[in-house]
């Protein structure tokens, strides 16, 4: 719209601004006054085209006709008027033609200029990336796309403001910026990432200099939400460690168990060898009681280790049962004494009298705390040293559930 308006203007002012040429060429009595009058004709042929270079070449051609003759000889008709005559207007003619097919070429040029500047842009709108192109030096913005705006939550028009100030509400260039590495090697683009402060997303970066239509040198940043790549990796990392925990939970859990296996098997083991040496029978049948009791405690602890698939399924849960706490405290002693008999230490239990006689809990968990306190106590006790085991009460709470405290002094 402003091209055509202009043009029109032009065509208004080729006649005039002709008329003056030619005054001023009069006035000043220019020898040759076609090399003054020309060059309204040029610049009209280029500025409107083929109508306003004719119509200031006509005033030029005219002057030129009058200059050349008398005035009372203007239209008469010999062989050097007609030589002037035509020597002028094929001149003009042939320079209105080339000028005109000048501008029509460089009108070409500028439309093509400008449907490639459109697509270009169009181009890097429709990107589905974030694109951001900064000015080198002040770091003002060029050109950022939708998608870059959306990004950060611009809602206002970036363009001719620092990027730093925009988009990251600094008041100096970012630390990260990747600008100075870029214009010490303009060749070579640079990755790298970043975690965006307002949205908390995760993007990969490419930058590298490239030239912008019109044909200065700029710098274009690529940025790739790579949010989803984080979180799955991070998903993968967390599962990784649950599965390693697990493994540890399992390598733990079974050397628990080849512990509380090992303690059963060496009473079994102990009683059987001493039974099998004894011609008493009363004490033959006390070992095989002791040999029957640690049974029953390897089997609980079997049936542990088979249930560790409920364990890991969540489902394990404790077997409460009531019992006579004396009764269970006699089986662990006998469970352990073989082994306190092989270093002669001496082991004694304190049972208060607050303590409940009969209680009700997982005896066979309770067996198994227990038995693992005194294994230790029989590995860190020195030869003939003293172990006990301590049960006190902690008191009875409003729902009448007392607290026991189980402690092994060695």
């Amino acid at each position: 719209m402003k091209s055509t308006q202009t043009r029109k203007l032009n065509r208004i002012l080729s006649i005039p601004v002709s008329v003056i040429a030619v005054l001023l060429t009069h006035f000043l009595k220019t020898p040759n006054p076609m090399m003054i009058l020309i060059i309204p004709v040029v610049y009209f042929t280029y500025a409107d085209g083929y109508l306003g270079g004719t119509m200031s070449a006509i005033i030029a051609v005219l002057y030129s006709l009058y200059f050349f003759s008398n005035a009372d000889q203007l239209f008469t008709y010999n062989d050097l008027n007609v030589q002037k005559v035509m020597t002028i207007v094929v001149a003009v003619t042939v320079i209105v033609v080339l000028v005109g097919k000048l501008k029509k070429r460089s009108e070409s040029h500028a439309d093509n200029a400008a449907q490639m500047r459109d697509n270009f842009f169009q181009i890097l709108s429709g990107m589905d990336v974030q694109l951001l192109v900064t000015e080198l030096g002040t770091d003002n913005v060029l050109f950022a796309n939708e998608k870059m705006n959306t990004g950060y939550r611009i809602d206002n028009d970036p363009v001719g403001k620092p990027c730093w100030e925009v988009y990251h509400g600094f008041t100096s260039r970012c630390e990260f910026c990747p600008i100075e590495t870029l214009e010490k090697n303009p060749g070579k683009a640079i990755e790298w990432e970043y975690q965006n402060t307002r949205t908390g997303r995760w993007f990969h970066n490419r930058d590298g200099l490239i030239q912008w239509p019109d044909g200065r040198m700029v710098h274009l940043q690529q940025g790739v939400d790579i949010t989803r790549n984080k979180e799955m990796a991070e998903s993968l990392r967390r599962a990784k460690e649950s599965a390693e925990e697990a493994n540890r939970a399992k390598s733990e859990f079974l050397s628990r168990m080849s512990h509380e296996i090992r303690t059963p098997m060496n009473a079994i083991i102990g009683m059987a060898a001493l039974a099998g040496k004894s011609d008493d029978g009363e004490y033959v049948k006390e070992c095989l009681g002791n040999i029957n009791e640690a049974s029953e405690h390897l089997l609980g602890v079997i049936n542990d280790i088979l249930d560790m698939s409920k364990i890991e399924a969540g489902k394990f849960e404790l077997s409460d049962t009531d019992f006579v706490l004396e009764q269970m405290l006699h089986r662990v002693c006998n469970i352990n004494q073989f082994r306190f008999n092989q270093k002669n230490q001496h082991f004694s239990i304190f049972v208060d009298s607050a303590v409940p006689t009969a209680i009700v809990v997982d005896q066979q968990r309770l067996t198994q705390v227990i038995t693992n306190l005194l294994s230790n106590a029989n590995k860190f006790t020195p030869e003939e040293g003293p172990i006990t085991l301590t049960v006190t009460s902690q008191g009875e709470n409003a729902e009448g559930l007392y607290t026991l405290r189980f402690e092994v002094q060695d």
